[in-house]
C-alpha cells in the first residue's frame, strides 16, 4: 500500500497543531499538479530539517488548481495562515523567481481530512533509508519493510489522536482500531471547504439555476441543512449563487422533484425586490454531467415540505 510524506512549512503545521483543524490545504505555491495518491490513502507530515521525524498526516480526499484568492476563500485559515495578507505573501514569495509574478497565481490544493498533529513525544523517526535532500516529498510503499514499520506506527497514533482531539462528525467512516494491513483504505467524511469543492468541481463552476460561473460568488448548498442532520454528499447539494443559496434556506425558493425551480407566492410581498427572483419559476435547473452527482429527490421533496414557503 502506498502512502505519501510531505515535507512541511514549519509555521502551517504549528499554525493547524494549535487550532486542531478538522481539514486543511497542503498548498503547492507552484501549481504543480499532485498525482502521488487516490483518496483515502494517508499524507504525512514530515517536518523540515534538522527535524527527521514524522509528526502527523491527514486522509488525501483530492488535489486541485484554484487562484491564490479562492484558495485562501474556500479554507482560510485551513491554510495554515491566520488572514490573507499572510497568506499571499507566502504564496507570493515562493513564486518570487517565476518568469512572471502574478498577483492572484493558480496554485494546487491537496485537501486533507481529519488531520492529526502529534505531540513531540510521539514524532516518528524517518527510516534510514530517506535521503535529507528531498524537497517537498515523496511516495512510500507498505512492501518495504522499514516503510510499512513507520506506517503501522503512524496508523495506530492516528486512531488513537483522532479519537482523543477529533470531533465525532468528523471521524472517518472506516475507522478501525487494530488493522491496518495492506488492504487498508480510509473512505473520508468531508469538511465543510473540501464539499464546497466537490460541488463547485461536479458542477462545473456554474450555478445550478442562474449558470452564473464566477467561482468566488457561488456556495454549495445543503439540501437538507448540516445542522439538521444533513451530510457533505452531492446527493444533498446544490451550486448556487449567494442569494439564492440565502432564499434556498429561508424557504423562498425550492427545487421539486423533477428538477425545477419553485418560487414562493410570498417572496414578493416579504422581500423588496422578491419579485425579479419569480421569472425562475418552473425553469429546469443545470445538473452534473455525472448523474451520479445530482441531487437525491427524495432530499428535494424533503426541503420542499419542510422549509420551502409554500403559501
Amino acid at each position: 500500500m502506498q502512502f505519501y510524506v510531505g515535507v512541511t512549512d514549519s509555521d502551517w503545521f504549528t499554525a493547524l497543531q494549535t487550532s486542531q483543524a478538522t481539514e486543511c490545504n497542503f498548498w503547492r505555491p507552484s501549481g504543480q499538479s499532485f498525482k502521488a495518491l487516490e483518496p483515502g490513502q494517508e499524507f504525512l507530515f514530515k517536518l523540515h530539517a534538522p527535524f527527521n521525524v514524522i509528526a502527523g498526516g491527514g486522509t488525501f480526499l483530492r488535489s486541485q488548481k484554484m487562484p491564490l484568492r479562492l484558495a485562501w476563500e474556500v479554507f482560510e485559515s485551513s491554510n495554515g495562515v491566520p488572514d490573507f495578507a499572510t497568506f499571499a505573501r507566502k504564496i507570493l514569495g515562493y513564486r518570487a523567481k517565476a518568469a512572471v509574478v502574478e498577483s492572484n497565481p493558480e496554485i494546487t490544493c491537496i485537501v486533507l481530512e481529519a488531520p492529526v498533529f502529534f505531540n513531540q513525544n510521539d514524532h516518528i523517526p524517518m527510516p534510514a533509508d530517506w535521503a535529507n535532500n528531498i524537497v517537498s516529498g515523496k511516495t512510500h510503499d507498505t512492501a518495504n519493510p522499514l516503510h510499512d514499520a513507520l506506517f503501522q506506527r503512524y496508523m495506530a497514533l492516528r486512531h488513537a489522536y483522532r479519537g482523543q482531539h477529533t470531533r465525532p462528525e468528523m471521524r472517518m467512516v472506516a475507522e478501525q482500531p487494530a488493522k491496518y494491513g495492506v488492504a487498508y483504505l480510509t473512505q473520508p467524511r468531508v469538511g465543510q471547504a473540501a464539499f464546497r469543492l466537490q460541488v463547485l468541481a461536479a458542477y462545473a463552476e456554474r450555478c445550478a439555476i442562474t449558470n452564473e460561473h464566477m467561482p468566488m460568488v457561488l456556495e454549495a448548498a445543503h439540501i437538507q441543512p448540516y445542522a439538521n442532520a444533513g451530510v457533505h454528499a452531492l446527493a444533498n447539494a446544490l451550486l448556487l449563487r449567494a442569494d439564492f443559496h440565502r432564499l434556498f434556506d429561508a424557504g423562498y425558493i425550492g427545487v421539486d422533484a423533477d428538477y425545477r425551480v419553485q418560487i414562493s407566492p410570498r417572496i414578493a410581498s416579504e422581500t423588496a425586490n422578491g419579485i425579479r427572483y419569480q421569472a425562475r419559476a418552473g425553469q429546469r435547473i443545470h445538473l452534473p454531467d455525472d448523474r451520479g452527482a445530482w441531487p437525491d429527490p427524495a432530499l428535494l421533496t424533503w426541503h420542499q415540505q419542510q422549509v420551502f414557503l409554500a403559501g
